[in-house]
């Protein structure tokens, strides 16, 4: 019958090297999770952050400064409840296809639509009204 030492199970058995091997890949993963969490939150707040620039803008095409910030507010609205709407719904995928999966959907799906939104040369459904 095998004893302890012989299964690698037991007091003296941990070897240093072995170790040293899954740290560094345990690092690795953090600072990865680390930067695409940040990421996340960046694409999630620059919207916020650069309102007061929009605003400007817009209203050097005709939109009054009140409509451009009506217009901002609804944006971000809509983005908050369509993060709800996500947790809500999209929750379940997190477990059909996993973490990793969806963490990299969320994030190219947020540097996607950030860069989207950048390139454009008007807000979407702006309506300029007459007179």
């Amino acid at each position: 019958m095998a004893t302890a030492p012989e299964l690698g199970v037991g007091p003296n058995t941990s070897r240093p090297g072995r170790r040293r091997r899954a740290a560094l890949p345990s690092a690795i993963t953090i600072l990865l999770l680390f930067g695409g969490y940040g990421a996340l939150y960046f694409c999630r707040a620059d919207l916020s952050v650069a309102t007061p620039l929009l605003a400007d803008e817009l209203g050097k095409h005709g939109v009054s400064h009140g409509d451009a910030i009506i217009r901002m507010g609804s944006i971000a609205s809509f983005g908050v409840f369509a993060y709800a709407v996500g947790k809500l719904f999209l929750g379940g995928l997190g477990d059909f296809w996993g973490g990793r999966i969806n963490f990299l959907i969320g994030l190219v799906g947020a540097a996607g639509f950030t860069l989207m939104f950048a390139s454009g040369l008007s807000l979407p459904l702006v309506q300029h009204r007459p007179g």
